[in-house]
């Protein structure tokens, strides 16, 4: 977890870069007793937000109450006049670091103090949080409607969780499981009819996909879709409705292969499950496993979406595991040959997590900076044939992961660390639009 600027009286501020400007002037100083700037905090966010007013309020050490002007101002963005010790800031709608020097003038009646202050502010985009609660909220799941499904933590050392709705952002929240020991992806149907997610009963059970009506449901409503440890399946996990539909994506192995492979089924019409690529331990892909998965575009009330993107690691979860890079798969029909060899799409081995925009024209995922303990988010065209491609749209000191669009396209859901207080992790939006995102029908070059 990344530090964030420092505080100072319990509020987030930047940090000055430098102690004094080469313009500071001292007409005679009484030492500490002189006016001492020590911070500057923002009001509006942290980090800035770019393109729209933002509240500043320089700190400072005063101990005389001497009357003070303040003189604001940046290398770049507008200050709205002001000769107070808060000021309203309009930086530029481009992410990036600016300057914003304050200066302060005093007098005593016999001394005047003159000091100044350059701070680095950091401008990003707006992030808007969703959660409220200072438990730890992951998965976050879009609603057709608008809303966000997501797990939650009911006690962070055993696992134990629930699944949630929230519908607006910072609102009231409504518990959909009852009784089950953990759950986590939870995924709505695009009819908003039905809530899959992955749980266990009881904390002897194996991890099974349920089914929930809407409203939610406990351990004796719910329907068990399919269960692990039996003869067919030992692993059960990230279960992803497509937008349109009943079909279901999900990740399982087998008795014959013990590393996941990727699996969809109807849920409306009961049908065998049906198989992205062979499992069978002759083929070129017996050792790879491919998640988290999500939908590509498209599909409807017949027919699933054309193909998938995901992933990939060989030997996963033992010890030599290796990232292989992000896959697309061609989604097949029941009694279509599975196929026993895959084509890398992008092959760096940081991408993970990647979601699919429903107007199939981008791709988000999390990516860990080499060298840092933190994620940012990426988004790039679907057609893209490179990683330099890719745009970056979080920055900061934060670890954001679990990107996810939402229907419309407007937002991308996430989870992140950005402290504020209501704790240490939480679910984000963040909005489409400026020039290093994208507008809804066009896409905005960097």
């Amino acid at each position: 977890m990344k530090s964030l600027h420092g505080l100072v009286a319990g509020a987030l501020v930047f940090v000055a870069i430098a102690g004094c400007s080469p313009k500071d002037k001292t007409l005679n100083s009484q030492g500490s007793y002189a006016p001492i700037i020590t911070g500057l905090k923002n009001t509006t966010g942290e980090p800035a937000v770019r393109g729209i007013p933002n509240d500043l309020q320089i700190l400072i050490t005063n101990v005389n109450n001497l009357p003070l002007t303040i003189h604001w101002s940046a290398s770049a963005g507008v200050f709205a006049d002001s000769t107070s010790p808060t000021a309203v800031w309009t930086p530029p709608d481009t992410v990036g670091n600016y300057n914003v020097t304050v200066s302060v003038e005093s007098s005593d009646g016999t001394t005047s103090f003159f000091k100044t202050t350059t701070f680095a502010m950091y401008v990003d985009n707006l992030y808007e949080r969703w959660t409220k609660d200072i438990a730890i909220q992951f998965d976050p799941a879009p609603t057709t409607s608008g809303g966000l499904l997501f797990a939650q933590l009911r006690n962070n050392a055993t696992g134990e969780g629930d699944v949630y709705r929230v519908n607006t952002p910072g609102g009231l929240t409504e518990k959909l499981t009852t009784d089950f020991f953990s759950v986590s992806s939870p995924t709505p149907r695009g009819d908003e009819q039905q809530v899959a997610f992955a749980g266990r009963r009881r904390t002897t059970d194996s991890t099974s996909i349920w089914l929930a009506p809407w409203a939610g449901a406990d351990t004796l409503s719910a329907t068990k879709l399919s269960q692990a440890n039996t003869q067919a399946q030992r692993f059960l996990a990230h279960p992803r409705f497509a937008w349109n539909g009943g079909f279901l994506l999900y990740a399982s192995d087998s008795t014959l292969v013990g590393f996941p492979k990727l699996w969809y089924r109807d849920v409306i019409n009961t049908v065998a499950p049906v198989r992205f690529m062979s499992t069978a331990n002759n083929s070129g892909i017996v050792l790879r496993s491919y998640l988290p998965a999500n939908w590509g575009p498209g599909g409807s009330n017949t027919l699933p979406p054309d193909s998938i993107v995901t992933p990939a690691v060989d030997f996963f979860n033992v010890v030599g595991q290796v990232a292989r890079g992000a896959f697309k798969f061609k989604t097949l029909l029941f009694g279509e040959t599975p196929p026993v060899t895959d084509q890398v799409w992008l092959a760096d081995t940081t991408i993970a997590e990647p979601d699919w925009s429903s107007d199939g024209t981008h791709i988000v995922f999390a990516r860990r900076q080499p060298g840092t303990t933190h994620r940012d988010l990426w988004i790039l065209p679907t057609n893209a044939t490179s990683l330099s491609e890719a745009t970056q749209i979080t920055r900061g000191p934060a670890d954001d992961s679990h990107p996810r669009f939402s229907k419309d396209g407007t937002t991308i859901f996430f989870v992140s660390n950005r402290q504020d207080r209501y704790g240490l992790n939480g679910i984000f939006a963040t909005e489409r639009r400026g020039t290093n995102l994208w507008s809804v029908r066009r896409y905005d070059i960097p």
